[in-house]
């Protein structure tokens, strides 16, 4: 069994992007990303619950549930307000794809769950606002976003859209955010084994266009 985790904090120097133009300083954010590859097995939920109860992230995102059923009755949900978004039927298969569940732990103020709209992104991106504390006191929105993108952009259909319509959700934002979730890219050939130019060619117009950063 393969699990690919990451315990990521906002200043940290893990796969994520945020928008460089956040509010002040926040107090410690920690943030947990799984790309789980289904998450229909027992013994992994209770894997994947027992690292969630001792991590205590204030967010987790989870990528590739690969199912159409709910499975929040079976994560931590009396200690997260979670939200899902089903996989996608595959075509001459019995399973499903992609599919997303992001967790909000109950102390986080919760402003609202955005509407995803684009079919590009319809099994792929959760997005949450949230307020997030100040270390001046105060307080600030933020908008969180998990993310699965894909992985040929050069594809046919509606999902070739995926990087233009969350370079829009981003910039239609008046507060910073913060994605996180697999990209399949990243910014460097060094980071990973296959080379896949298309795809990082097309993350990186993303990062320029939105302003943003790959920590």
């Amino acid at each position: 069994m393969f699990f690919l985790a990451l315990l990521v904090l906002l200043c940290g120097l893990f796969p994520m992007v945020k928008a460089v133009n956040p509010h002040l300083a926040t107090t410690n954010f920690i943030l947990y990303s799984l790309n789980a590859n289904g998450m229909t097995n027992p013994v992994k939920v209770n894997h994947f619950n027992t690292v969630i109860a001792s991590r205590k992230p204030h967010v987790f995102v989870v990528n590739e549930t690969k199912t159409q059923s709910k499975i929040s009755q079976t994560l931590l949900c009396h200690e997260y307000d979670i939200y899902e978004e089903p996989g996608e039927p595959t075509d001459n298969h019995h399973i499903f794809k992609w599919g997303m569940v992001v967790g909000v732990r109950k102390d986080v103020q919760i402003v609202q769950q955005v509407e995803i709209m684009q079919k590009s992104l319809k099994g792929r991106v959760i997005a949450i606002d949230v307020v997030l504390s100040m270390l001046d006191g105060g307080c600030a929105g933020h908008r969180i976003i998990g993310a699965y993108a894909l992985w040929n952009p050069g594809g046919t259909g509606d999902v070739c859209h995926f990087w233009n319509d969350i370079t829009q959700l981003c910039l239609s934002l008046p507060t910073s955010w913060t994605m996180a979730g697999d990209f399949n890219m990243t910014v460097s050939s060094l980071e990973r084994v296959s080379s896949e130019a298309d795809a990082r060619e097309q993350y990186r117009w993303f990062l320029q266009v939105v302003d943003g950063h790959d920590l």
